[in-house]
């Protein structure tokens, strides 16, 4: 059976559902290839999209963070650049690739632990300082 991948929640609405959008996307590729119900085509265009929404994830977390004068925002770009790198591994492997099952479940198990750190790290850091500094209005 196919392990399921969760995102861990930063309690920022947006990042939220982008990263549950992200692993919704991952664990779909992962179960579809299981099934062999994709070709190589079909994969590439799955992955393509999946790398585009990771690079809009990533520049819309950026602008957040520029948006609220981040202090450490040049160490969590770092992060986001090293999985940009890596994306595009993953792409040439994929090319090269002639079980795409094994691919997508590498691909899937691989990235989602790196969502899972980052966010367990720099986006919960991130988090704590937006809640810090933003708190939420009080009632009267």
């Amino acid at each position: 059976m196919q392990k399921l991948y969760v995102p861990i929640a930063t309690g920022i609405i947006a990042l939220d559902m982008q990263h549950e959008h992200f692993h919704k996307m991952i664990n779909e590729f992962a179960v579809i290839c299981q099934d062999h119900k994709v070709d190589n085509t079909e994969a590439a265009k799955f992955f393509s999209e999946a790398v585009e929404y990771v690079v809009d994830h990533f520049d819309s977390e950026e602008f957040f963070m520029r948006s609220i004068d981040y202090p450490y925002y040049d160490s969590h770009v770092e992060q986001h650049d090293k999985l940009r790198a890596d994306m595009e591994k993953y792409a040439e492997e994929l090319a090269k690739t002639e079980n795409i099952s094994k691919f997508a479940e590498n691909f899937a198990e691989q990235v989602s632990e790196w969502f899972a750190r980052h966010v367990a790290t720099a986006d919960a850091r991130l988090s704590e300082y937006y809640h810090k500094n933003n708190p939420p209005e009080q009632k009267k």
